[in-house]
This record gives C-alpha cells, sequence and structure tokens, in this order.
C-alpha cells in the first residue's frame, strides 16, 4: 500500500515540476554526481526518470528503525520542511536542522528519499524555482582525518594502560649494558690495586736511599779475576814499581814489559759493537791475551742507558777462543743514585757470567758543554765513580776505574786504591804518577781477526803484587 503523500505549504505535491517551466526535466540527474545517492537502504530512481515510492528504512546513532513515510508524515522540529525528492528520483540529504521528521531525522517525498544523521552536509539536485542553489561542500583535507584517527587510537592505548595499571617496562639498551659493565670492571681493578699496596706496602724513601739495601744476591762470579788493587791507599801515586827502559815497544801493535828477557806484561784489546764482527781465533793467534768488552753505556746527553748489541756474542766467542775476559761501562753518571742505577744494569746483563777481569767503570766528561757530566765538580765525580764500584762488588764482581790523566785528576785517588786503575795514555812511555794495573796505550792498533783500528792495552798486575822493581 503507497504511503500518503506529503503535501506542500502552497497546495502542491512534492516532486511535481510546476507547469510554467520552461526547464526542461533531465533523466537520471541527482545532485553534483549525477546520480541517485543514500546513507541508507534506499534504492536510486528508475532509469525512465517515473517516480517511484520507497519507504524510508533509516540508521540512527543508537539503533535501526523502521519508519513508515506515510504514518510518519512530514513535520519539522525546528521550521520549515525542506522538500527535495523530485519526480526524476534526486535525493536530497540535509542538515539536521532543516527538515529533520522524528527522531531518525528522515524526509520522504515523490520518488526520492532524504535522510539526515545529524550534522551533515546537505546535497542537492535542481534547486527549486524561486530558492537559491546550496553551494557544493568543501572537501576536507584527508591529512586532518589521519592526525584525529591517530590521536582517537592513542587516547585508547593511554586510556587501557591506564585502566590496567601497569607500566611498559622497557629493557636497558645495550649502551647502557656496555656502560654498567665498565664501571663494574674498574672499580674491581680499583679495589685490586687498593688491596695490593695495602698488603704489599712500598718503601718511600729517597731515590738515593732505596739503594742502601742490594738488589743482586752477593755471590762471588770472579773467584779468580785478576787483582788490579793499588794495594795500600798511601801507594796510589807511587809508581816507583815501574821502569820504563824495560817495555819494548818495538811493535806498536804488541807492547811488552820483560824481566830478564822474559815478558812479564800482557797484551789485551778493548772492543765494542763498533768493531763489528770479530774472528776471535784470529784474535788470539795474534798473541792477544785478555779482551775488554763493552756492556753498555748511557746516552752523553739524553742519559738513556743501552747495551751493547754485540756485548754477548763477544763474550761467547772471546771465552771459546781461550781469551780471559773482562766488561767496561761507559757512564754517564751525575749522581751516587744514576750510577748505582748503571751497576745493576751491569749485574742484570751480566746475569752471573764469570769474568777474569774487574768490572770497569768508564766516565769520561764530555767537551760538549750540553753533555751530562761536563759540569761535574771532582767531589760529584768521586762520588760516582765510587757508588759504582761498591755495587758492582755487592754483586759478586770487582770493578776497577778507567781514564787518562785529566779524568783521573778528578778523583781522590787514594780513595779508589783499592780498586786499582786503568790508565789510558798514548805514547812511548807514561808520565802520570799512578799505581795503575792496566794501560791502553794505543787507540790505533793493528790485530788480526779485527777490521779497523782498536784500542791496545798491556796488563802489568803481576808487577804490583810481586814488588818487581828495575
Amino acid at each position: 500500500m503507497s504511503p500518503r503523500r506529503p503535501t506542500r505549504r502552497d497546495g502542491g505535491r512534492s516532486g511535481s515540476r510546476p507547469s510554467n517551466s520552461k526547464q526542461p526535466a533531465r533523466r537520471g540527474a541527482s545532485g553534483r554526481d549525477g546520480g541517485s545517492r543514500r546513507r541508507g537502504s534506499g534504492s536510486p530512481s528508475s532509469a525512465s526518470g517515473s517516480p517511484r515510492q520507497v519507504r524510508g528504512t533509516t540508521s540512527t546513532r543508537h539503533g535501526s528503525a523502521r519508519t513508515e513515510a506515510a504514518r510518519t508524515g512530514l513535520s519539522s522540529r525546528r521550521g520549515a520542511t525542506t522538500r527535495t525528492a523530485s519526480s526524476r528520483g534526486i535525493t536530497t540529504r540535509t542538515a539536521g536542522n532543516h527538515g529533520q521528521v522524528g527522531r531518525g531525522g528522515t524526509n520522504v517525498g515523490r520518488g526520492g528519499t532524504s535522510r539526515t544523521d545529524g550534522p551533515s552536509i546537505t546535497r542537492t539536485g535542481s534547486p527549486r524555482r524561486g530558492m537559491p542553489p546550496v553551494a557544493p561542500p568543501t572537501p576536507s583535507d584527508p591529512s586532518d582525518s589521519r592526525r584525529r584517527i591517530n590521536k582517537a587510537r592513542r587516547d585508547a592505548q593511554a586510556k587501557r594502560r591506564e585502566a590496567s595499571g601497569k607500566k611498559e617496562r622497557r629493557k636497558p639498551p645495550k649502551e647502557k649494558l656496555m656502560t654498567a659493565s665498565a664501571i663494574v670492571v674498574v672499580a674491581a681493578a680499583l679495589v685490586a690495586s687498593i688491596a695490593y699496596y695495602v698488603t704489599h706496602p712500598t718503601n718511600s724513601a729517597s731515590p738515593t736511599e732505596s739503594y742502601a739495601e742490594p738488589k743482586v744476591e752477593v755471590v762471588n762470579h770472579a773467584p779468580n779475576a785478576v787483582d788490579t788493587s793499588a794495594g795500600d791507599a798511601s801507594l796510589a801515586r807511587d809508581n816507583s814499581v815501574f821502569d820504563w827502559s824495560r817495555l819494548d815497544s818495538s811493535d806498536p801493535n804488541h807492547y811488552a814489559y820483560k824481566l830478564d828477557g822474559t815478558t812479564v806484561s800482557k797484551l789485551g784489546v778493548d772492543v765494542s759493537e763498533h768493531q763489528e764482527e770479530i774472528d776471535w781465533e784470529k784474535v788470539r793467534a795474534d798473541g792477544v791475551s785478555f779482551a775488554y768488552l763493552r756492556l753498555g753505556y748511557r746516552g752523553t746527553v739524553a742519559g738513556n742507558i743501552v747495551v751493547d748489541s754485540l756485548f754477548r756474542k763477544n763474550l761467547r766467542g772471546a771465552k771459546a777462543a781461550g781469551l780471559k775476559v773482562g766488561a767496561y761501562f761507559y757512564s754517564q753518571a751525575t749522581t751516587a743514585a744514576e750510577a748505582e742505577e748503571e751497576a745493576d744494569f751491569v749485574l742484570k746483563r751480566l746475569d752471573g757470567n764469570e769474568l777474569d777481569y774487574p768490572v770497569a767503570f768508564d766516565l769520561e766528561p764530555s767537551d760538549v758543554m750540553a753533555g751530562r757530566s761536563s759540569q761535574l765538580s771532582a767531589q760529584e765525580l768521586a762520588q760516582v765513580a765510587l757508588a759504582f764500584c761498591k755495587r758492582i762488588e755487592q754483586g759478586g764482581y770487582t770493578a776497577i776505574v778507567y781514564g787518562n790523566q785529566v779524568d783521573l785528576g778528578y778523583y781522590d785517588l787514594e780513595e779508589l786504591a783499592s780498586y786499582g786503575y786503568w790508565y789510558a795514555e798514548y805514547g812511548s812511555t807514561p808520565s802520570m804518577r799512578l799505581r795503575f794495573a792496566l794501560w791502553q796505550y794505543s787507540n790505533a792498533g793493528t790485530i788480526d781477526g779485527i777490521d779497523g783500528p782498536v784500542d791496545v792495552d798491556l796488563d802489568l798486575t803481576s808487577l804490583l803484587h810481586d814488588g818487581a822493581e828495575g
């Protein structure tokens, strides 16, 4: 049964076109989309444009309500009723404040339906004659919709977390774990260091006092060492035991001191890495009996202690060839503490190897003003030499002091007499009044097995202890 058609205030019918309208009727046009569209379940108008009655079924915010337009009528809540549906099936959507009918807000006309759902956009087809056309709505920005949706989701999540009363637990990042581990390791190392120093207290004495206790075990590593002592201190400057008329210097490379035609001296050489490779068998065959080997040195300016690169090799080679050996250290110590440091360095490198000759202390004040020992006084030089020799004795070896007339002139010779002297003067006979045990008479000797010039020495210790005279 068809519903009752609503009437217009002016007595016309909804959807009828005025008879005096010159505008031709359009087929199938509805709003700006050109076709019938509704939000509910309404049907579009027929293709022929004939009017079609529709029983409006409308969805509201609170559920579904089926309303019969004939029974409900078209009464407006807040004003005039909007007539929109034409005989050509035009569907019109109106705002809630204009033409709402009942709770669902459904407008029904002949051949078309109009549904409202709260505040909404009005879509119209051909305007009624005499009424201004309704402007099309401005499309909304899609990004605004996305932002509103995302904000709604975040608000919902926040409410769920608040309702549950549980906060998300976050695992500490990897960087925090690594930092915590590093702190634990450092703390453990610090605790271990403190514990060590508590159980192993350090000696707070000054560097000079720290050398009061010997650093090496006192063991005699030179049981058969040559005695180079000058004897009693009063005899240090007594050279009456030498009669240089008995010196045979006919061969500049092979001096000999003779008594009754018998050679009582021994020929020796002193070498370092500057002589490079040495054939010790040839050296022995050339009449050499002993060799002094440089063990190391301290730098003249920087003061670094350095080991001679060929010391161990020369020590093995000389001993294997049957030569007696001794070691010397080129010093540039400026204090007693530094001299003891050098002596400890020597003892460590000797490592218990037996020596036939004393360890020689060779301090030669530098001619360069920047040299470490160039400004030392005689008293300071004497203290340095004495400290070195005492430390060597504590290590189980004997000691001797090397120098030329100028170098030895700085020392208190009587104080060093118990160690003896290795005197250097190049010439036919020595000129210094000194009771020395060894004499370096040339720095330009030629010996088989050694390339280039070499220092040549005489051992005169037999004259000191036998009391031989002219």
